[in-house]
């Protein structure tokens, strides 16, 4: 699928413009056995065989460094009513919940794919990403008719909670990609990478292992995170009323 020059340090908030009629590779999902490295957050104490099937997604064929691999279907919201939501536990894991993809300010978006995902939701997390998603601009070519054009865009907006937009301003779609970062072989898991918060004790595990008495103790890491998440609201409310 051709598209504008694109390069992997690229404003994460710059779109891509691509022709919509350009096939895309073809992909498919693998589901990983019982037991594999799974998400953090399905992580419990559980036994293995309990914890929900993982899945991932791979290429069918090649894909050239720097191409769109697969458009991905997401319903997109600000991202302060992602964090400020108790349920996604934001504030106790320190990242998204599995199929969410929080983007940094600007633009503050929360990229929900858990309700309205398709295949393309399933590109697992990894230190070692080989794709990365941005947004993708559409150029709509007349190739069309103009029902189809105003289908396309009304189903679109009503997915993101826009039902009151007008069929007269239909024209160039927004939405998001996955770009790949290298060449990709036949067959190859395709790899985002992670989107942890700056408070997350990740990052810190390797000084923590050089240094294990430099860091405060797990239990207190683990009361400083209950505390935040039973308390993020007040928090939110205090930082908002500052001057």
């Amino acid at each position: 699928m051709t598209s504008q020059p694109f390069s992997s340090f690229s404003q994460p908030t710059t779109p891509v413009l691509v022709d919509p009629h350009d096939p895309l590779p073809q992909t498919h999902i693998k589901m990983l056995p019982p037991g594999t490295a799974t998400h953090p957050a399905l992580a419990t104490h559980t036994h293995l065989l309990v914890h929900p099937p993982t899945y991932v997604l791979h290429t069918a064929s090649p894909v050239l460094s720097l191409s769109i691999i697969v458009k991905y279907t997401l319903c997109i919201t600000h991202s302060s009513v992602y964090l400020s939501e108790p349920l996604n536990a934001y504030a106790h894991m320190g990242m998204p919940k599995p199929f969410v993809r929080v983007m940094s300010p600007p633009p503050n978006l929360a990229l929900d794919a858990r309700r309205v995902g398709s295949d393309e939701r399933f590109a697992r997390n990894g230190c070692r990403p080989n794709a990365v998603l941005r947004p993708v601009l559409c150029k709509k070519t007349g190739k069309e008719s103009k029902e189809d054009v105003v289908a396309e865009e009304d189903h679109e907006y009503v997915r993101k909670g826009d039902k009151g937009r007008s069929k007269a301003d239909a024209g160039d779609s927004l939405t998001f990609g996955i770009f790949t970062l290298q060449d990709i072989k036949a067959n190859e898991e395709i790899v985002l990478g992670w989107e942890r918060d700056d408070g997350n004790v990740v990052p810190h595990l390797p000084a923590l292992m050089e240094n294990p008495h430099s860091f405060p103790s797990i239990d207190t890491l683990l009361n400083m995170s209950s505390f935040l998440s039973a308390n993020r609201n007040k928090i939110h409310i205090h930082l908002e009323r500052q001057p």
